[in-house]
């Protein structure tokens, strides 16, 4: 990666870490981190070579496979160079900002965890029975999910992930990272 590549990637990432609302555009180079990141994502690529060959669609390929912790992100292929695709960025920028922005009705959200424990239920936490008594939305942008159990230890990763992509996707958060914290009640 060029220094000036790494220049502009130091320069975004202290602009990111002053304002965690503002989306964060990274070079398709500088991925790496993104796992700890709380906000929505652009990666921009100027490659115009990329886009019109079918390399575009092996690179969109290798993006959503080493990024699959990330599959709730939309890929969209542009090209500023020739402005193709352009017109669905700011759609697709809007609809995110809205998921990441919106509040979700507890009496909705214990009805979901109800159903979605009744389907896969919790597996045994240091061997005991966990129950999940009740949920709710503590924070926005984003969305931050609080359940609050019977056990002071969190459910197995495998099961929280499970419960985060089900309530993406019920909720229709693409996009938007999920953060579901556990506590005991």
């Amino acid at each position: 990666m060029g220094k000036d590549v790494e220049h502009d990637l130091d320069d975004l990432a202290g602009r990111f870490g002053q304002n965690p609302r503002r989306p964060a555009i990274l070079h398709r180079h500088a991925v790496e981190d993104v796992g700890r990141l709380h906000c929505p994502l652009l990666v921009a690529d100027h490659d115009e070579l990329r886009f019109l060959t079918e390399l575009g669609q092996q690179v969109e390929e290798a993006v959503e496979d080493k990024f699959a912790f990330l599959e709730y992100l939309p890929v969209e292929r542009t090209s500023a160079l020739t402005g193709r695709r352009v017109d669905k960025l700011l759609p697709m920028v809007d609809r995110i900002y809205q998921n990441y922005s919106q509040s979700l009705p507890t009496s909705v959200l214990n009805q979901e965890i109800e159903f979605l424990t009744r389907r896969v239920s919790i597996p045994a936490v240091r061997g005991k029975h966990m129950k999940i008594r009740y949920i709710t939305q503590t924070g926005t942008a984003p969305p931050i999910l609080t359940a609050f159990t019977n056990s002071r230890y969190p459910p197995p990763r495998n099961y929280s992930r499970y419960l985060k992509n089900a309530l993406r996707k019920r909720f229709e958060l693409t996009g938007s990272p999920l953060i579901l914290k556990f506590r005991k009640d």
